[in-house]
């Protein structure tokens, strides 16, 4: 709901929020400081050549966490796993798993905390993942807008419709 919330965001506001606050002045105040080059980082570089002097270059020091990872990626087993709740331990005994029969679609009723608790995996999986295109973060609001939406709508049957 924040990524969804964000992306309707207009830059016209946020630039307005800047000028409300006082940290935006003057149009020409912001020409002068993209004049600046900022390509010479100075006397900041050489302290940090002194400090480590295993750093080859500016670049080498700026770029060097781009590779890192900033989540797990999670294997298929582990994605099936989490979908359907199992944990690693209902593996180990085969006897449990003749004893449950599988559910149907006309059988399995579907509350709305399920509902919400899957879209809540969905959310989680996809945050965990790495170079998500953007279409894919709107579209995955998007469904979450729509299933809120949805169950925001629905109605609590009244007592006496149980008696007729």
């Amino acid at each position: 709901m924040l990524t969804g919330a964000w992306w309707n965001v207009k830059t016209s506001t946020i630039r307005n929020c800047w000028r409300k606050a006082g940290l935006i002045k003057a149009p020409a105040q912001v020409e002068d400081n993209l004049e600046e080059d900022h390509s010479n980082p100075g006397d900041l570089w050489t302290e940090v050549e002194e400090l480590l002097p295993d750093v080859s270059s500016f670049n080498d020091y700026v770029e060097s966490d781009s590779a890192a990872l900033t989540s797990a990626d999670m294997t298929t087993e582990e994605i099936v796993n989490s979908v359907r709740d199992v944990s690693s331990d209902d593996d180990d005994d085969p006897k449990e798993e003749d004893s449950v029969s599988p559910n149907t679609e006309e059988d399995e009723t579907i509350s709305h905390l399920d509902v919400l608790v899957h879209m809540n995996k969905v959310r989680t999986y996809i945050g965990r993942c790495s170079d998500v295109p953007d279409d894919v973060l709107r579209k995955v609001e998007g469904v979450e807008a729509y299933l809120i939406s949805r169950l925001c709508s629905t109605r609590q049957k009244k007592i006496t419709d149980f008696f007729k």
